[in-house]
């Protein structure tokens, strides 16, 4: 009963908890662009990118690696490949 002493309601057993099943989880597959860097271990190197190589203007910096940690390094474009026509990568070697 949710009334206590002096007809006074008792909120606490009044109270009615709800559980709601949470909806399941679901899963998106994204197809993103790896690129590996073979290169020489400590060096320095950046990852650029454009869209068309005929294109104007600078390359687009992906990822600055100031130490390469492995000959063998990938770096992965977080844009889908389903969301750009055409997309050029290039490392260069920084002095």
């Amino acid at each position: 009963m949710p009334f206590g002493t002096g007809g006074r309601l008792n909120i606490a057993s009044a109270v009615t908890q709800f559980m709601v099943d949470p909806e399941p989880p679901t899963v998106d597959l994204q197809m993103n662009p790896g690129i590996i860097i073979h290169g020489y271990v400590g060096q320095h190197y950046q990852v650029e990118w454009r869209d068309a190589l005929d294109a104007e203007g600078p390359w687009q910096l992906l990822e600055d690696i100031p130490a390469l940690p492995t000959e063998d390094h990938t770096v992965y474009d977080p844009t889908p490949v389903s969301g750009v026509g055409n997309r050029f990568y290039q490392a260069v070697l920084i002095p």
